[in-house]
């Protein structure tokens, strides 16, 4: 099919098959129709005008650049962007469903009858953002293993770093630590000082090494300012994961980026 029609089809391969994340299906014929779809979705995005050109190009990424791990590939590097990008707004959209989740919760809570339009309003927005965060979780689960963030080794009461000279901002302040020290990919938490700053809670810095700031708010606008560190981080690519994965792992969003070189 492929020779016949190169702006519909592709050969199946397993580099390809491999990029694409393609599950086995009951029988080949499945699979194949569930391969084209990927394939297209691909061509598609990246404005292929033959589905058989991204086919040959999903190959020679593996093959070429993912396999042997060559950062100097400049397709490879790419790619991780575009990781990195879809993932920042499949976090965005995740966070704006449940924010209007939670704002159905309030409204349906009330003692007084709440107006209808705002319930529908509120309604459309969640099912739209809740949509997008669907989609972008089909891009997400493809190719998703170029950007490797390590595991950390170290038990969470090994992670802390705090000299114990300032208190605690509020209880709510612990149990945020400690869900940070929960997390896999987190190495170290370490309380850098306390602050003052304006609600919500949120990241508000990202440096090329890895380390994250987090302004963690409590009543009143009083704060703490925690930095967390990943295992390694070889780029800024991989920083800004670490940050997404942090982001999603406390439900806090990215509230300013700068990058900083050492």
């Amino acid at each position: 099919m492929r020779f016949i029609d190169p702006h519909n089809y592709g050969i199946i391969s397993p580099p390809v098959r491999y990029a694409l994340k393609l599950l086995p299906k009951k029988n080949y014929v499945d699979e194949y129709l569930d391969y084209l779809s990927s394939l297209r979705n691909f061509a598609e995005e990246y404005k292929f005008e033959r589905v058989a050109d991204a086919d040959v190009a999903l190959w020679s990424l593996v093959e070429k650049c993912v396999i042997p791990k060559d950062s100097s590939c400049g397709n490879y590097k790419r790619y991780k962007d575009k990781i990195i990008e879809i993932e920042e707004k499949r976090l965005k959209a995740k966070q704006y469903y449940k924010e209007n989740e939670r704002r159905l919760l309030e409204i349906y809570s009330q003692e007084e009858e709440a107006k209808l339009e705002e319930i529908e309003r509120i309604k459309k927005d969640r099912d739209k953002y809740r949509r997008e965060y669907e989609e972008l979780m089909i891009y997400r689960n493809s190719m998703f293993d170029l950007i490797d963030i390590k595991e950390s080794s170290l038990s969470p009461e090994e992670k802390f770093i705090y000299d114990h000279k300032e208190p605690f901002i509020d209880e709510g302040q612990k149990y945020f630590m400690n869900a940070l020290a929960e997390s896999k990919y987190i190495n170290k938490v370490r309380w850098f000082d306390n602050c003052t700053s304006k609600p919500p809670s949120k990241i508000s810095n990202i440096q090329e090494s890895g380390e994250v700031t987090i302004i963690y708010v409590g009543k009143d606008n009083y704060s703490a300012k925690i930095k967390v560190y990943p295992v390694d981080c070889p780029d800024f690519t991989h920083a800004k994961y670490f940050a997404m994965k942090v982001s999603g792992a406390t439900n806090i969003p990215i509230l300013f980026t700068r990058k900083v070189y050492h």
